[in-house]
């Protein structure tokens, strides 16, 4: 449940610094 949990936040995370840079760029 806990790894489930962090890997989920793991890939919010990525998904909106990628979106961010999308954005920027």
């Amino acid at each position: 449940m806990c790894r489930l949990f962090l890997l989920s936040q793991w890939l919010i995370s990525i998904s909106l610094t990628l979106l961010l840079n999308n954005k920027t760029l």
